[in-house]
């Protein structure tokens, strides 16, 4: 009855048939020898949903590239994060690799000129390597990548460095299936999502995580007119997604253990 129960909200939510057979195939092995409650059903959606092990902005370090194909929101992210990190007191440099045309390049200057942060546009390793030494003293660098940077180019993230593949809460498994292909040699870490206001089918997140099966590093969407950054914790995730009002106690528990 709790499965049932779940799969029906999750066809209402908005995720895929695929990813609901699957969650109900693993379930079903789970709640083997335990009762198949709604609570239970709920524990094991947030395994599936993994949220980013940091608790606060203002505790994120080190280097952290923005990956995916065109138009998915990687430069806005990196944008309103370093806005974010910023306002928390935390030190941020931005990077912007193979800028496309002069208003890629105006937008990186404006945001530096406005956030009081060293912004770089980047061509080569050489000028990657300048840059890295020039932010030495910076908490946060967010690189910023054009559309699927890869193969055989000399342009990397350094073996230290956070790897974010960004993608819309509206993409198709079988799109981020191509995506995943064609980033592969990049082994991201993590997913962002984006544009959380713009697709109203939370479910779809659980598409995303099924697909992916890496943990969920942002969030950003708007609100109040605002566009807003979150780390995805788990019982953010959990709350996103059944559309609860507040998380019970024990789902909170189990997402963020």
């Amino acid at each position: 009855v709790g499965s049932e129960m779940c799969i029906r909200d999750r066809r209402a939510t908005g995720t895929s048939e695929l990813s609901i057979r699957e969650l109900a195939v693993a379930f079903e092995r789970a709640a083997r020898g335990g009762e198949p409650s709604v609570t239970a059903a709920r524990r094991h959606l947030s395994r599936t949903l993994r949220g980013t092990g940091a608790v606060h902005l203002d505790r994120i370090r080190g280097e952290h590239w923005f990956l995916g194909r065109a138009g998915v929101g990687k430069t806005s992210l990196a944008l309103h994060l370093a806005g974010t990190l910023r306002r928390d007191g935390v030190r941020v440099a931005m990077l912007a690799l193979c800028p496309q045309h002069d208003g890629d390049l105006q937008r990186l200057r404006s945001a530096g000129e406005a956030l009081g942060i060293s912004s770089y546009a980047i061509y080569d390793a050489v000028e990657l390597q300048e840059a890295r030494e020039r932010v030495a003293d910076v908490d946060v660098v967010l690189v910023d990548t054009p559309c699927f940077l890869g193969g055989d180019w000399s342009v990397r993230p350094g073996p230290e460095a956070h790897r974010h593949l960004v993608v819309p809460l509206g993409e198709d498994r079988c799109l981020l299936r191509d995506q995943l292909r064609l980033v592969d040699d990049w082994e991201a870490d993590t997913l962002a999502v984006t544009q959380m206001d713009l697709f109203p089918r939370p479910g779809r997140l659980v598409d995303l995580a099924a697909e992916v099966r890496r943990p969920v590093s942002f969030l950003q969407g708007r609100r109040d007119g605002r566009v807003v950054v979150k780390l995805a914790r788990g019982e953010t995730l959990i709350q996103a997604v059944l559309a609860d009002a507040e998380p019970t106690e024990s789902v909170a528990a189990e997402a963020s253990a």
